[in-house]
């Protein structure tokens, strides 16, 4: 935690941003990058995932989801990040066409929470069809 919040204070989290903007194609360097602003969000104490979003990291994080491929390294180490920030009303995670899309709130956003959920039955094949 404590180095957490020397790297919030440092500005430790614009430095890891401007180099994932450099290196936006190096997937071992936006997976590594990513990994660094989940602990800061996650142990830097109750300001840090607002400060990981507001210092540049929401739109780094977005360029990740956006240029490499769901499931590789980099791409789900990206999404850890922003359930962090949804976790702490950061961002939201919108639906659009079935695909989760992380956004930020609007402005005057409270926190508040809301679901959508669909239940349908799946055929038990363990059974015999009569």
């Amino acid at each position: 935690p404590a180095a957490a919040k020397v790297l919030l204070a440092e500005r430790g989290v614009q430095c890891v941003v401007m180099a994932m903007q450099r290196h936006l194609g190096n997937a071992e360097v936006q997976q590594d990058a990513c990994a660094l602003l989940f602990r800061v969000a996650q142990l830097g104490g109750p300001h840090a995932p607002k400060a990981v979003a507001g210092r540049g990291g929401y739109e780094a994080l977005n360029a990740v989801i956006e240029n490499f491929p769901e499931g590789s390294a980099a791409y789900e180490s990206a999404l850890l990040v922003f359930e962090v920030l949804q976790e702490h009303g950061v961002v939201t995670m919108a639906d659009s066409d079935d695909e989760a899309r992380p956004r930020k709130p609007r402005s005057g956003s409270h926190g508040r929470a809301f679901a959508s959920i669909s239940v349908t039955p799946e055929p038990r094949y363990d059974r015999r069809v009569a």
